[in-house]
């Protein structure tokens, strides 16, 4: 999984494809996605996604910093800051780049090295929908008061590409060197995240045994 693209040709190839892999081990399907223009400018072989924190406490979700990852030329088909990709950071309440490029060993960009598109001061496509969708969805998903979720923007709006319940902290803090924690910390301090997480364990193990078992 996340391992292969298929390009399709016709239905019969289509078919036996499928065929084939559902014999070997289980598989997930996702459609090609289609980055907005704005974002596909800055490096046209990687899908770049924004890396956005949020926090969710009584009911209530904050955004608690966001950051534009993109990748670097044609053979880097990744956006990640791990594998090469730089960063910047977002202003959370415009959705506009608000920092120079960066890249895990602390060399600046003013533009991106392989297209030379300005990085500080592009604004986000549909950024009042991201912060909306995340916010929606992080409520829909309570067993974690933190999630960091990489989005994709496309042409008509916004996909979730995937919400990671351990999200780092590195790119959070190297974009502008500002700590990211003074909102979690307390909670860390007061055990709320570990609460959290034995609240969701003990739900599932008496909905298990209610469902799975008939007990």
């Amino acid at each position: 999984i996340g391992l292969e693209v298929v390009k399709y040709t016709n239905d019969q190839d289509a078919k036996n494809y499928f065929a084939g892999i559902t014999a070997e081990r289980p598989f997930i399907c996702e459609e090609f996605i289609k980055q907005h223009p704005a974002l596909s400018q800055l490096n046209p072989a990687s899908v770049n996604t924004l890396r956005i924190v949020s926090l969710l406490q009584d009911d209530e979700v904050e955004i608690v910093a966001a950051i534009l990852k993109t990748g670097m030329g044609d053979d880097n088909i990744t956006d990640n800051l791990s594998l090469g990709g730089i960063g910047a950071q977002i202003d959370v309440a415009t959705g506009i780049v608000c920092t120079f490029g960066k890249d895990f060993h602390f060399h600046t960009f003013t533009h991106h090295p392989y297209s030379g598109v300005p990085i500080l001061g592009l604004q986000i496509p549909h950024w009042d929908q991201v912060v909306d969708t995340i916010k929606k969805a992080h409520k829909r998903l309570p067993q974690c008061m933190i999630y960091g979720w990489d989005i994709a923007i496309t042409e008509t709006g916004v996909d979730i590409v995937e919400a990671n319940s351990r999200p780092g902290t590195r790119i959070m803090q190297v974009m502008d060197g500002i700590p990211k924690g003074q909102k979690i910390l307390p909670l860390i301090k007061k055990d709320r995240l570990k609460d959290k997480r034995k609240e969701y364990l003990d739900k599932f193990t008496k909905d298990y045994y209610t469902i799975a078992l008939g007990k």
